[in-house]
């Protein structure tokens, strides 16, 4: 199945492109967790971040569904 991605600040360094907003193809069954360790996205990182799936804060074990958009927000990224 496939989930958008949309990566803030400075967790675009995860990302392979320089573009914001990914496409990823995961397995069905899949959780936030999963997405990430795909990414290679360390999960300390989600402490000071906020996850959110289709525009709502969730858990990290959130289990993930086809077309869902998952965006990770820097709480705090300095200026």
């Amino acid at each position: 199945m496939k989930v958008q991605v949309k990566v803030f600040g400075r967790l675009k360094k995860y990302l392979s492109s320089d573009s914001e907003e990914i496409e990823v193809e995961i397995d069905q069954q899949s959780d936030l967790l999963d997405l990430l360790e795909l990414l290679e996205i360390p999960t300390a990182e989600l402490e000071f971040n906020l996850v959110l799936v289709n525009g709502v804060n969730v858990q990290k074990q959130e289990q993930l569904k086809e077309g869902d958009v998952v965006s990770l927000v820097p709480l705090a990224d300095g200026g």
